[in-house]
C-alpha cells in the first residue's frame, strides 16, 4: 500500500479506502486565454481527460474577467476560497460570491461569465457528468465538525488551512489545500478540525458503469 493510503474491512467483500492528496505535488495548468490557472485535485476515473471524466475536482485562480469554458453534459459547483467573484450564468440573477458564500451549483454547458472584483479569485470547482454522478458540496464551519458520508460513493474533504481529519482508523493531518478522498463504504464517523473552513464533497455515482471495486489504480 502506498504512503498516504489506508483501507479497512467493512464486514463484507468491499473495502473502504482513503488517499491523501497533497497540494504540494500538484501542477498548475494555464488557461488558453491567459486569464487564470487550474490545478487538478483529483478525477475519476483516474487519468480521465476532459471529455470522459465522471467527476473532477480542481482549484482555479481567476485573474481576469472572461467566459467559463463550455462542458456539454456537465454540472458544476463553484465555491470561492479567496477573493470576490461576480458570476453571471445564463438567465439567473448575477451572483457575487466570496469566501463566506454558499457553494453555487449551475450547468457547465450554459453561458457563464466571471469577473474577479478587487484582485484575483481562488475557487474550488466540482464537476460531474450529468446522469452518471451527482455532487453535494458543503462548506464546513471552523472548529470541530462531524462529517457523514451518507450514501455517497466518494467523500472528499478539502482543507483551506491546517486541518485534522479523524476517522475510524486514525487521524490525518492536512495542510492548506490538501485533500483526503474516501472511497467505497464511507466511514460512519469522520470529524474535521480546523481554524479555517474546510469543504466536504459528497459524490454519488448513478451509472451502473461506475464500479469503484474495479477502478484503475
Amino acid at each position: 500500500m502506498r504512503a498516504g493510503e489506508g483501507a479497512r474491512s467493512s464486514g463484507n467483500s468491499r473495502l473502504s479506502s482513503h488517499r491523501i492528496l497533497r497540494a504540494a505535488t500538484r501542477h498548475q495548468t494555464p488557461w488558453r486565454n491567459g486569464g487564470g490557472m487550474t490545478t487538478e485535485v483529483a478525477t475519476f476515473p483516474p487519468g480521465a481527460g476532459m471529455d470522459d471524466f465522471v467527476w473532477r475536482v480542481s482549484i482555479a485562480e481567476v485573474r481576469e474577467a472572461g467566459p467559463f469554458s463550455d462542458f456539454p453534459g456537465i454540472d458544476r459547483t463553484l465555491s470561492v476560497l479567496e477573493g470576490t467573484l461576480s458570476l453571471a450564468v445564463a438567465d439567473m440573477p448575477e451572483q457575487r460570491l466570496d469566501a463566506a458564500a454558499a457553494p453555487f451549483a449551475f450547468p457547465a454547458d450554459v453561458l457563464a461569465w466571471g469577473a474577479p472584483i478587487d484582485g484575483a479569485v481562488r475557487d474550488l470547482n466540482v464537476m460531474v457528468r450529468r446522469g452518471h454522478c451527482t455532487a453535494a458540496v458543503e462548506r464546513l464551519p471552523v472548529g470541530t465538525a462531524p462529517v457523514g458520508g451518507g450514501t455517497a460513493t466518494w467523500l472528499m474533504i478539502v482543507a483551506t488551512g491546517d486541518a485534522t481529519v479523524a476517522h475510524d482508523t486514525g487521524i490525518e493531518t492536512l495542510a492548506r489545500f490538501d485533500a483526503i478522498l474516501f472511497e467505497g463504504p464511507i466511514p460512519e464517523a469522520i470529524t474535521v478540525g480546523s481554524d479555517l473552513p474546510s469543504f466536504a464533497i459528497r459524490l454519488q455515482g448513478l451509472s451502473a458503469l461506475i464500479d469503484i471495486d474495479n477502478r484503475s489504480q
